[in-house]
């Protein structure tokens, strides 16, 4: 790992850690303001709403322009919108909060994900997109520990602490990250370019397997949003875990998802059997996922999900993997981040709706979407299937 890489892997993990300070602590807020529980899955669609109709401006100009500038936006812009939704004490404002901090998520995940491809060789690139994926699982569960014993405290103090390391992380990412040359944007075809739904007019510019990886990628996302989101709130409402307990149920996460990518991961793709593994992957996430929410005892169920999520951590660097591998005439990371943003739009819709109907319903349509994308996958890749 050259100097560069390494200095980018330190400053992503620091801002993913950041990212995360102020989740274990959301559904003590929205409980103590005696808000209607859908919100937690609607404010996080509200989010990913326009996380995807910024996510293609943010990817072009992250391609012509400083992508290191871009970034540190995101991190300042996304600093911003969370102190608003800190001082937030109604189901609007709270909305109104997350709609401005997805303009500069899509931002931050665009522009780092440029950058990573960017200063990486061919050769060190997969390998790159498995350490991204990775810092991002196991410092998004670690986010969770630190924010859970600081909220424990007071939950502005969670919020306090998210802000000023985003703060910090940007200014450290403009001056310390190497800067490209700027190169010149036609505004017409900036405008043209930024439409988050240029993927529907340029599909038949996308090879068949890179359509077939979008789509993974968004029914993916929708099945991880609705469980995460889930997760996060039924800990806290059915089994009122503080916001500790709660992080340190999200770190145990990122340990045994640290060790099921460094280890069965990266196997698969040394081994080059990427395709061969999604759908077993996915067939197993399914049933374990069923299985945890069978247990009420505290144990077994955090037991039982700590399993999941070793197998669930598996799918997310195989699917990068066949993104970046592809060709295409088109932004291919913002057309992913906008298939990402949209799985986040729809998960969380369905976990603040279907929750608000039955506690379990919105793990069992995440069961459900495993299954589908496994049947997909065995149709796809099936040994005499073309690419």
């Amino acid at each position: 790992m050259n100097r560069k890489e390494a200095i980018f892997f330190v400053l992503l993990a620091l801002q993913n850690l950041a990212f995360n300070f102020a989740h274990p602590v959301t559904p003590s807020l929205i409980i103590n303001l005696h808000l209607n529980p859908s919100i937690f899955g609607i404010a996080f669609a509200a989010m990913a709403l326009t996380s995807f109709l910024f996510s293609q401006l943010w990817g072009v100009l992250s391609s012509y322009k400083n992508d290191c500038l871009i970034f540190m936006l995101g991190c300042l812009g996304y600093a911003c919108s969370q102190y608003f939704f800190l001082i937030s004490t109604s189901e609007m404002s709270i909305i109104g909060a997350r709609l401005l901090g997805g303009i500069f998520i899509a931002a931050i995940n665009v522009s780092s994900l440029n950058y990573l491809v960017r200063i990486s060789s061919i050769e060190n690139r997969g390998r790159n997109i498995t350490f991204f994926a990775t810092i991002t699982l196991v410092c998004t569960s670690f986010g969770y520990l630190f924010g859970g014993f600081i909220g424990d405290f007071g939950i502005q103090y969670a919020f306090l602490s998210q802000i000023i390391t985003l703060i910090t992380c940007g200014l450290l990412f403009y001056f310390f990250c190497d800067k490209k040359q700027s190169q010149p944007l036609n505004h017409k075809n900036f405008i043209n370019k930024s439409n988050p739904f240029l993927f529907i007019k340029n599909r038949n510019t996308l090879t068949k397997i890179l359509l077939f990886s979008m789509f993974l990628a968004f029914a993916t996302t929708i099945a991880q949003t609705t469980y995460e989101q889930s997760f996060n709130y039924y800990m806290k409402d059915f089994f009122n875990f503080p916001p500790s307990l709660n992080g340190i149920v999200k770190a145990g996460v990122g340990l045994v998802s640290l060790l099921s990518i460094s280890v069965i991961c990266l196997w698969i793709q040394r081994k080059n059997i990427i395709k061969k593994s999604l759908s077993p992957i996915f067939l197993l996430c399914s049933f374990l996922l069923f299985l945890s929410i069978q247990f009420k005892k505290i144990d077994l169920f955090i037991i039982f999900s700590l399993v999941f999520s070793s197998v669930n951590a598996l799918y997310l660097p195989l699917i990068e993997d066949l993104v970046t591998s592809e060709k295409s005439t088109i932004n291919t990371l913002g057309l992913y981040n906008s298939m990402k943003s949209l799985g986040w739009i729809f998960g969380g819709l369905l976990a603040g709706l279907l929750y608000a109907i039955s506690n379990t319903l919105p793990f069992i349509i995440a069961c459900l979407i495993f299954i589908l994308c496994a049947i997909l996958c065995i149709a796809k890749f099936k040994p005499s299937s073309s690419k």
